[in-house]
Parts: C-alpha cells; structure tokens; sequence
C-alpha cells in the first residue's frame, strides 16, 4: 500500500477542446463521461467561452439575482414545467436543499432511498441496506444512520409503502432510471405508483434527474409516453465547465403542502429562518 485511494493513478490532464482532452504527456483522448455529464457541450466550445468570458467581465458570481436569471428559469420552465429554480453548485448541495424543503414541510425527519442510488456527497444518502440492517458506504460518514432513513430496493413499491405508511418519511429521494450500477429501469407502474404511496402518506417525492434528464426532452421521467411521473421536486444539473457549473433545484409550489408555498416563495412566519438558505427564482411565466 503506498496511501492512494485508486489502484492505478489518475491522468493529469492539460487541456480540452471538443470532445476530446489531452493528459500532460501529450496523449489524446476521447471522453465518454464528459465530466460527469458536467460538460455535455464539450470543451471550450468557442460561443460558451465567449458567453463566460463576457459574464466574468461583468463580474462572476454577486450572491444576488441578476436580470439574466429570468431568462434562464423561463428558459428552465418551458423545457421541464416547473416554475420555479434555485441553483445551487453541486447536485450534493441540490439534493440536500430539498431534503430541508420536505422536512419544513411536513415536520418530518425521514428520507427514503432505494438500492443501487447515487445521489452525491451527502453523509445521508450514503447508506445501503446490507440485509441486517444500514451500513455506511463510505469512510468516515458514521457509524449510526441518521433516524427514519430507509433503503429499499429500487422497483420493490411494496417495500417502499410499508415505509411510508408509518408516517416518518418527508422525502422519497429517487433517480427515476438507477444509472450509478449499470442502467435499471423502472417497471410499469412502479414511479406512478410511488406518486401515488407519497401522496396519501403526506411524503415529498424528489427526482434526482441528473442523468435521466438528457434522455428526452424535459426529462424522461416526466414524459407520458415514458413514464408520466408528476413532481414536486426535482433536482437537475447544468452545463458548463465544472469552473461555472451550476446545479439546480425545481418546485411547482401547487404540487406542495400550502405552507411549503410561503417557503418557496418568500419563506414566511411559520418556518423560522428557512428562507434565510432558500431563494427561488420564479420563471418569467411562472406564478402569477
């Protein structure tokens, strides 16, 4: 052992253009995994570093709206129906943030996760059910799981209502096409059917849509002639170099607990501080 964490060393890579990148000794290569679906437009795409570099010399990030955002949500709106976007840089900080929407709104602790998942670097998500009960899947998450976390296999919706039937659970955290351990797909009924179980139990279902939402036009997930899943939350990534990347968080308010609404629009008395973590652009065409 010589204290690496892989078992063969990492290419150290130069630079990018295209499709392609070049490690430092000069080899090329052609990327499959486009940075973790982080650069789909590929490297240096000559219209995308001049709309960067236009944007760096207004300055790069203020930590307040800007104009622009209207037009990016409205853009956002129309490809997935869902009116309004919060951004965020990782789809880890995306998928957290919507935990925290779903436990003001319902008042709940719990979060149910389905085998096989990969949902980012957050200590809750890394969990798997090894059959005796949670097990960490990485170093250093614990050795305690966090209370009512469940993990269930993906397709089992029997597993996943007598969960919800206890009452516990605000999220249902789901990818609709299982795309970390080879390509699992959903069988007929089973996400309606999850829509279906988060309803009566009063649960927030979360779409991570990080991969799936590549495969059709505003994401297979939602598609009826796919699967025809309606969401609540649904958290998505954006294109750009991972120097700009940006990830995002989506609601539709009238999918929510009404007191989930004030959250999402401008926080409210009865949430305390969340909205202080919280701030929703609305799509131009959004809510009226």
């Amino acid at each position: 052992m010589d204290g690496r964490l892989l078992p063969d060393p990492p290419l150290w890579v130069s630079h990018g253009r295209g499709a392609t990148f070049t490690d430092v000794d000069g080899h090329r290569y052609l990327d499959f995994n486009v940075c973790d679906m982080s650069a789909i437009l590929g490297y240096a795409h000559p219209r995308l570093s001049q709309v960067i570099g236009e944007q760096a010399a207004r300055g790069v990030q203020m930590f307040l709206p800007a104009e622009s955002a209207l037009a990016v949500c409205e853009q956002l709106r129309l490809r997935f129906g869902l009116p309004m976007w919060q951004f965020t840089l990782s789809v880890s900080s995306a998928n957290a943030e919507a935990i925290r929407i779903a436990r003001v709104a319902t008042g709940r602790q719990g979060v149910l996760l389905f085998g096989g998942k990969y949902h980012g670097m957050l200590d809750e998500t890394l969990w798997s059910d090894d059959g005796a009960g949670l097990v960490p899947e990485e170093l250093g998450v614990g050795t305690v799981a966090p209370p009512d976390l469940a993990v269930v296999d993906f397709n089992d919706i029997d597993a996943a209502d007598r969960v919800l039937r206890l009452g516990r659970t605000a999220a249902v955290l789901i990818e609709g096409v299982l795309t970390n351990c080879g390509t699992v797909l959903p069988e007929a009924g089973f996400l309606p059917g999850l829509r279906e179980a988060c309803t009566r139990s009063g649960t927030l279902l979360v779409m991570d849509e990080t991969h799936t939402q590549f495969d059709l036009f505003g994401g297979a997930v939602c598609q009826p002639r796919c699967v025809g899943c309606h969401l609540q939350l649904r958290a998505t990534p954006r294109f750009l170099p991972r120097s700009r990347r940006r990830r995002c968080l989506s609601g539709d308010p009238g999918r929510l607990p009404q007191r989930d609404v004030r959250t999402l629009s401008a926080g409210g008395p009865d949430i305390g501080r969340a909205h202080d973590w919280l701030s929703v652009v609305p799509a131009a065409g959004g809510l009226s």
